[in-house]
């Protein structure tokens, strides 16, 4: 089955559960400040990304 276009569903299952674990990580960091606020941004970087 393929998800927008030629995205596998395993693939974008797991690439999902990638983000919600840097997302939940990054919620527990406190950040300069020493408060505590969700990610606005979370960049996964692979070599592959790009073929």
């Amino acid at each position: 089955m393929a998800v927008a276009g030629c995205m596998d569903a395993d693939w974008a299952d797991e690439l999902a559960a990638a983000f919600s674990a840097k997302a939940a990580l990054a919620n527990d960091v406190t950040g300069p400040a020493r408060g505590q606020v969700p990610a606005g941004q979370i960049c996964i970087e692979r070599d592959d990304s790009f073929d």
